[in-house]
């Protein structure tokens, strides 16, 4: 089943339920809200144009990465998730969710902030700009690589 429509049903079929897709620098995403919550004229100004203007005339990575930057995401009225659990809890919080995929399919979430709903999304992988601690953090504790590739958190 599609992640909207399984979204739609598990929303047990609410008539404020609202669906826009559209495409932005080559990726397909899609907002999610429920109209009562959400105040329109917000929403274009917020939301939408603001993820069209910089569509335009940005690198692709670079525009990406943005849309997951904790800094630029903190004054933002979106949420970026992939998750159904967080879906449906972002926009019963009267939150915008935004689903961000590639034209390969792949779909792309934000890593968990204290700021925002709850997310299971995947944990990716920063390693540290010193090379001499070998170590690499996941979902907020660092761990140190030991010789044989265990890691123990430090």
């Amino acid at each position: 089943m599609d992640l909207m429509e399984s979204v739609k049903s598990r929303m047990n079929g609410r008539s404020d339920l609202r669906y826009q897709p559209f495409e932005a620098n080559g990726y397909g995403c899609c907002v999610l809200y429920l109209e009562g919550s959400i105040d329109l004229e917000m929403l274009q100004s917020h939301v939408f144009r603001p993820l069209q203007r910089r569509a335009n005339g940005v690198d692709k990575d670079r525009w990406r990465r943005s849309l997951f930057d904790d800094l630029n995401l903190m004054s933002t009225p979106y949420f970026v998730t992939d998750n159904e659990d967080d879906m449906i809890a972002a926009m019963l919080e009267g939150k915008v969710v935004l689903t961000v995929k590639d034209k390969a399919g792949r779909r792309y979430c934000r890593l968990r902030s204290n700021r925002s709903a709850p997310s299971r999304c995947r944990r990716t992988r920063r390693r540290f700009a010193d090379p001499k601690t070998r170590s690499w953090r996941t979902s907020g504790r660092i761990y140190r690589l030991s010789g044989n590739g265990s890691r123990r958190p430090i």
